[in-house]
């Protein structure tokens, strides 16, 4: 077992005088003797871990106290001491959520480094072990480089600009609100991509094991093609998009609200929701079967297409339809508000929630007194 007190030394039972037995090979890494005991000493006070920690992790957390001070360190260590391995190396290191400001070297060996909102200016060289590595929401401009190993990254919400070259393996980015102007060359072993609310104008051609894209409230103007394996598109709130690519049948999920696209193309057979609303749209296209979600309010349709079997949810509030489709069962919820619409078809006996109000058939009341009559199961808001 390995105490504070480090019972078990290897520089003191090796008979190894004052300098490392890595000294040779890195000298970042030398600690004398009478600095392991000193660190040993003050943090003897209970057993943290079931191995000797590792020269290297030890360092690294002496190290940390002159910037940090000692109670932050001794926190940090009880918080990451299910991270060090049989061999007492530190795999994974998590700062987050502390007024930490400052990492020195990092251990050798480390594997996962979070450090997200947390008082950080910089980040240090990181090791080439290093598969993850969370840092957003700190003060960092600018990123190391980032080691071939790699495959997740989040720098959300920092103000970086422009992003180093991404690793060949990278599988997961997320650089959210980071002021981004443009994209790097993106790897194709990327599977998911977040780059919502930042500046840039174009992406990059998309890897084609891409399953999933979050691209919402920037400036562009286009897509690229998509990955015929997507699954996943999310590019709402970009007033500046004016047409979306050919959707690939492997979609099932596409919110495109808020954009200018006045078209859609062919809806993939996969499609469970669709979120076009506050678009040019006049025409919807027809509805696949698969469908369990709709939302095309604030455009200008005037016509619903058949409504598919498995579809729960509909808002087609603020158009100009005069009528609606039959209703499937299974209907869980409509809103109809704010339309043209004078009659309602025949209510699912799913259908729990109605919103039908400021529509020519609200104002006739003795028809909406009818309706609720005839289903008191569902909640019909018609003021």
């Amino acid at each position: 077992m390995i105490r504070l007190d480090m019972k078990f030394n290897p520089f003191a039972e090796n008979k190894i005088p004052s300098v490392s037995m890595f000294a040779k090979k890195d000298k970042s890494l030398s600690a004398s003797h009478a600095e392991m005991m000193e660190f040993s000493k003050d943090y003897n006070k209970e057993t943290l871990f079931d191995v000797d920690l590792d020269p290297n992790a030890l360092l690294f957390f002496k190290s940390l106290i002159k910037t940090a001070g000692e109670d932050v360190v001794s926190m940090l260590l009880e918080r990451n001491a299910e991270f060090v391995n049989y061999k007492g190396e530190l795999l994974r290191f998590n700062c987050s959520n502390t007024d930490v400001s400052f990492l020195p070297e990092l251990p050798k060996g480390l594997k996962s480094l979070e450090c997200f909102s947390t008082l950080l200016t910089d980040l240090p060289k990181l090791p080439n072990t290093l598969e993850e590595l969370e840092c957003s929401n700190t003060r960092v401009k600018r990123l190391p480089e980032l080691p071939e190993k790699l495959l997740v990254l989040y720098c959300d919400r920092l103000r970086l600009e422009r992003l180093p070259a991404l690793p060949a393996g990278l599988q997961k980015l997320s650089c959210i609100d980071s002021e981004l102007t443009s994209l790097p060359a993106l790897p194709t072993t990327l599977r998911e991509l977040s780059c919502s609310d930042n500046v840039f104008i174009a992406l990059p051609e998309l890897p084609e094991g891409l399953i999933a894209i979050n691209c919402t409230d920037t400036l562009i103007t286009e897509l690229p093609e998509l990955p015929k394996g997507l699954k996943s598109l999310y590019c709402y709130n970009n007033r500046n998009l004016r047409s979306i690519p050919i959707l690939p049948n492997s979609l099932t999920n596409l919110e495109c609200h808020k954009t200018s696209i006045s078209e859609l193309s062919k809806l993939p057979d996969s499609l469970e929701s669709l979120s076009c609303a506050h678009t040019l749209l006049e025409i919807l296209p027809p509805i696949p079967a698969s469908l369990k979600s709709l939302d095309c309010s604030g455009t200008a349709i005037k016509t619903i297409p058949k409504l598919p079997s498995k579809i729960e949810k509909i808002d087609c509030s603020d158009t100009f339809i005069t009528e609606l489709p039959e209703l499937p069962e299974g209907l869980i919820e409509l809103n109809c508000s704010f339309t043209e619409i004078t009659s309602m078809p025949k209510l699912p006996e799913s259908l729990v929630e109605l919103y039908c109000s400021d529509t020519p058939l609200t104002e006739n009341s003795e028809m909406i007194t009818a309706l609720k009559q005839k289903y008191p199961n569902v909640e019909i808001i018609a003021d």
